[in-house]
Formats: C-alpha cells, sequence, structure tokens
C-alpha cells in the first residue's frame, strides 16, 4: 500500500481503488461499484488460481474467490467497469485468463510461480509512475518489467521480471 500512497499524488484525478491482502470482498464489491479505472488487488492466491480474501463474517476467516466469481461482479458493473485491473498476487494468470473479456488491460503474475515481493514493489512502483505520467498500459508495463530486471544483480529478481504477463 505504500508503495500505491507513493504514486497516487501523480494519478492526475484518476479514479481507483487498491485492495490490499486483508481487504474483505465486500471491500471489492465497493471498489468496483465506485466506478474507478483502475483496480489493484494485492492479496495471496492459490495455484489452483484463486484470490484469498478475507471473508465479512466471521472476522479472520479466510474467503477463497475464483476468477469466474471475479469477472461475474465486474460484468455486473457494466459500462462502469475498471479499464485496467492490477492482479498482484502470485499465480493470479489463470483469475487473469478468466477476466479477458471484462477488462480492456489487466497486469498479472506467472500461473507457475510465486513472485518476490521485492519485484512487486519494485514493478507496481514503475508501472504506476510511468501511467500517471502519460504512457500507455503497454509501455508502461514494458518500463516495470525492465525496471525489475535492471533493479539488481540478483538473478532471482532477473527470473521475477518475467514472471508479469
Amino acid at each position: 500500500m505504500e508503495v500505491l500512497n507513493d504514486v497516487i499524488g501523480r494519478s492526475g484525478g484518476v479514479r481507483w481503488s487498491a485492495l490490499v491482502g486483508s481487504d474483505t470482498t465486500d471491500h471489492l464489491r465497493r471498489a468496483l461499484t465506485s466506478g474507478c479505472c483502475i483496480l489493484h488487488v494485492s492479496a495471496h492466491g492459490t495455484s489452483s488460481g484463486e484470490l484469498l480474501l478475507e471473508a465479512h463474517s466471521p472476522p479472520g476467516t479466510v474467503f477463497r474467490f475464483s476468477g469466474h466469481e471475479f469477472a461475474r461482479l465486474i460484468q455486473e458493473q457494466g459500462v462502469r467497469r475498471p479499464r485496467l485491473l492490477v492482479l498482484m498476487n502470485c499465480y493470479s494468470e489463470s483469475v487473469a485468463r478468466c477476466l479477458q473479456d471484462t477488462v480492456d488491460h489487466i497486469v498479472c503474475v506467472d500461473e507457475r510461480f510465486p513472485i518476490l515481493d521485492s519485484a512487486v514493489v519494485t514493478f507496481t512502483r514503475e508501472l504506476y509512475r510511468c501511467i500517471f505520467h502519460g504512457k500507455t498500459v503497454l509501455s508502461a508495463f514494458r518500463q516495470a518489467r525492465e525496471a525489475v530486471r535492471s533493479s539488481t544483480n540478483d538473478e532471482k529478481m532477473k527470473e521475477a521480471a518475467d514472471r508479469f504477463k
């Protein structure tokens, strides 16, 4: 969330919402009904293609949210759908595949691998910096991957750069 707060000042009035790990399914519904242009989801993901969000009741209960359920919620928004969905959780590519007909642009993580937190931070910071400075999503995505790749000599980070899709 700190990374997102760092770049929000440069958003140029773009409506966006962020969901972070402990957010509930109710927060997801609220974010979608707000009419945001960008929806950023940072949660845990499973290798079976689910997002893990906290259930409304009882507190602390984890709710497994499938890509198909997520797609249904987005489709219910009609013309108020987000234009860009950023899924920064491990294995999120399979969720993204379910959403490809509901959102113009989706950024996710390869469904075959977990992702390093440090790679997510670097990627996210650069992605939004570029977007909020007027770059296209594709250009911002490419630049964010390169930022991860060149951020260190650590081979794990270089491999992580290719896990963003």
